[in-house]
């Protein structure tokens, strides 16, 4: 039983940390140490006048293999790949409605 119980608790525990994370524009997000945010979805709001998607106010994001650090807005291109480097501090622009990320775990 004590066998079974730790065998479910250990497949709880390794899918919640594969899940994706949805991220809204209420609030500005940290990557944690040792872990590095991929962007895998985006939904974003309908405007006449779009200002910026993102901006970062500390940290490094990986655009499309290009890698920019320090504070700074930008628009998403239409084919994207962004990552946010672990201790990153960013938040969603008015244009994004939310974003989803996936959690890669950097190896010590």
């Amino acid at each position: 039983m004590v066998k079974h119980v730790f065998y479910l608790s250990f497949l709880l525990i390794s899918f919640s940390s594969v899940a994706d994370i949805q991220l809204d524009r209420s609030q500005i997000y940290t990557v944690p140490k040792g872990e590095n945010w991929s962007i895998t979805n985006i939904d974003k709001a309908d405007c006449n006048i779009c200002t910026t998607d993102i901006f970062v106010k500390s940290g490094q994001v990986r655009i499309n293999g290009i890698w920019v650090a320090g504070k700074f807005k930008f628009i998403l291109p239409k084919k994207y790949e962004i990552i946010f480097h672990s201790g990153a501090t960013f938040g969603l622009g008015d244009v994004m409605r939310k974003i989803t990320v996936k959690k890669l775990i950097l190896n010590k």
